[in-house]
């Protein structure tokens, strides 16, 4: 089943999830309480990631080809490539990130070590069960 959601549905919940971290960053917790919400995040992102199907197919591409990108222009581009596709839907803000014109630019830099520090979790969940299922 397909469900629509709404562009401003999206960027509620973007905003909700920002304002979350922004809250926890401000707090001083310990080491493990830290790694207990980071991994709550993980799992946020993973069920929104999950609800848009377009967004679900290309980041999971993205996620596949990763382990072969050499540089971090080359994941800027694959990242502009997949996330930018029309049939991903994204909050402005987000589209906005993937906006970079020169691959080697200060935002195509962090764009591409953000991303691909952020996804390395499910990459390695998503090994893990295909190990497993064998």
């Amino acid at each position: 089943m397909v469900v629509q959601v709404t562009q401003t549905n999206y960027e509620t919940q973007t905003q909700a999830i920002a304002k979350e971290l922004l809250s926890a960053t401000r707090e001083k917790r310990s080491f493990l309480a830290q790694m207990r919400d980071q991994m709550r995040w993980d799992d946020k992102l993973l069920a929104w990631t999950m609800g848009n199907p377009g967004l679900r197919v290309q980041m999971f591409r993205f996620i596949d080809c990763l382990p072969a990108l050499k540089s971090k222009a080359e994941i800027a581009r694959h990242m502009q490539e997949y996330l930018g596709d029309p049939s991903v839907e994204l909050p402005a803000a987000m589209k906005g990130l993937l906006n970079f014109t020169n691959l080697e630019s200060v935002p195509a830099q962090v764009a591409a070590t953000t991303v691909s520090g952020a996804v390395e979790p499910w990459r390695t969940n998503t090994l893990r069960a295909k190990t497993s299922s064998r």
